[in-house]
């Protein structure tokens, strides 16, 4: 029987439903404070959809079997990645699964689900896009640990972008200036608005607004 360590926000049950191996026993966590007091030796430590980084500790207790599933296209590694890609209006997107290493979004490319994007031009919808890449990532990710005992590289194709995000990047993105042309307003508009909901702010004589579009 081997033992996965899976830390995520995502539905818990949903993805314990996508294990079709009765030789593999996946046990959730939603964070990485509750897997250490589970008290138990894992033989695989997988992350998604947290913003916890792991610590070189746990890397090395784990000996390189700790792998992370970025929701998003390599060029779009760290925060946020969504959005950036909505403001690019970028042609593809999906999901990567990696090696953690020391530092976020860094670690050896193992496989990549990447489809070309078609009327996903939203945050929202690259969101969805990426989140349904990455269930096919943890789905041969099984796969290769029931057939071999181990993850099997996929591609040598992609490298991750030269810019990692940070959640304060995409503050700065969301916000306007008065010299900014028509079109960067409204690829900001859609870049930064999510749920229904506007990000984007303007600073005028150093005081801050959030706008609201009433339209």
């Amino acid at each position: 029987m081997v033992s996965i360590a899976l830390i995520t926000k995502y539905d818990h049950a949903k993805i314990l439903k996508r294990n079709i191996y009765k030789e593999i026993e996946i046990f959730c966590f939603s964070k990485v404070e509750e897997m250490l007091a589970y008290n138990k030796d894992f033989g695989f430590l997988l992350t998604y959809s947290i913003s916890e980084i792991i610590s070189p500790d746990l890397i090395k207790r784990f000996k390189n079997k700790c792998f992370n599933i970025h929701a998003a296209h390599p060029n779009y590694p760290g925060r946020d990645p969504h959005h950036y890609a909505s403001y690019d209006s970028f042609e593809y997107y999906g999901a990567v699964l990696h090696r953690i290493d020391k530092k976020v979004d860094n670690g050896e490319i193992i496989n990549v689900d990447i489809i070309k994007v078609r009327n996903h031009t939203t945050p929202e919808g690259y969101l969805k896009v990426g989140n349904s890449s990455a269930l096919k990532l943890f789905d041969i990710f099984l796969k290769d640990i029931y057939k071999s005992g181990n993850i099997v590289k996929k591609t040598n194709k992609y490298n991750w972008g030269n810019k990692k995000t940070k959640r304060e990047d995409l503050k700065k993105l969301c916000c306007l200036n008065l010299n900014m042309d028509k079109e960067e307003i409204k690829r900001r508009e859609r870049a930064c608005n999510f749920q229904n909901k506007s990000n984007l702010w303007i600073i005028l004589d150093k005081n801050s607004y959030q706008l609201i579009n009433i339209n």
